[in-house]
């Protein structure tokens, strides 16, 4: 009788443990959160990035278990923690190499094209009889100054049909690169150098085609029939003397090669949490 009540209550102490298990393994439930799928980011500043993760909906985060965080995916995993009520995760990114054609540089932003505003000082000698000539010379690099005769009587009204050279400096300040949109920046250090060149987009209609060389923008065009003039200052000249200032300008930008890194992300983060009571 004795061993019939002692295996009573062993099966009565036996049920009872294995339905505590059973309670407690109840009370905790296992679930995840995807991170975003975010591709094609570029630049240096996107080689790491934080999340943060909503809970999921009927999750609190004081039933959050936070050392049974995990992350899953590709990307290398830096810190993981509960945050303000959000999942934090630092990832960094996986990277990837992607070669541009004709990435476009601006002056400091999108389509705002450089310009070179440029004039060659023409001089009447007092004479009347000689125009001088003040240009560029791109074969030795610097301004010359040349003497022509007067074609149109004395004292002469206009310097002869003359070509004339201008050698502005090309300039690049602030200069700023873009993949065909203003949404679409691309970083300085991407940029291969010695694919870098202008490309002309207007320039004055009496002047030839630009040419770039020496650092400079050399501008051939012809006076003085059609170009626009300013007198110089030839205060404390006397006689016949007289200097002009004959126009001439182009605009252009910058294309080149880019060799861009790009950064991915994406992944999911689970957890177990306790149910409530």
């Amino acid at each position: 009788m004795k061993k019939i009540i002692i295996s009573c209550l062993c099966i009565i102490l036996l049920t009872s443990l294995m339905t505590t298990i059973s309670v407690e393994a109840a009370e905790m439930k296992l679930i995840s959160v995807a991170v975003p799928i975010t591709t094609g980011l570029q630049g240096s500043s996107n080689a790491a990035k934080d999340f943060y993760l909503e809970l999921p909906s009927g999750v609190s985060s004081s039933s959050v278990k936070t050392g049974t965080f995990k992350y899953s995916g590709s990307n290398e995993k830096t810190n993981l923690s509960l945050e303000n009520g959000k999942i934090k995760v630092t990832l960094k990114g996986v990277s990837n190499q992607k070669y541009i054609k004709e990435v476009q540089g601006y002056r400091a932003s999108f389509e705002s094209l450089y310009e070179s505003e440029i004039y060659n000082s023409i001089w009447l000698y007092s004479d009347g009889r000689r125009w001088q000539i003040n240009e560029y010379d791109e074969y030795k690099d610097q301004m010359r100054t040349k003497d022509v005769a007067a074609a149109d009587g004395y004292p002469s009204k206009n310097p002869p049909t003359t070509v004339v050279t201008a050698g502005p400096f090309q300039k690049n300040e602030y200069l700023k690169w873009y993949n065909g949109s203003k949404t679409e920046v691309i970083d300085s250090q991407d940029v291969i150098q010695s694919t870098i060149k202008p490309y002309v987009v207007k320039k004055s209609s009496y002047a030839q085609d630009p040419k770039f060389k020496n650092g400079r923008i050399i501008l051939n065009y012809t006076i003085p029939t059609g170009v626009p003039w300013d007198p110089e200052d030839n205060t404390g000249l006397t006689g016949k003397a007289e200097g002009r200032k004959y126009y001439a300008y182009t605009h252009y930008y910058y294309t080149a090669d880019a060799k861009v890194t790009t950064y991915s992300y994406g992944g999911t983060v689970s957890f177990e949490y306790g149910l409530p009571d």
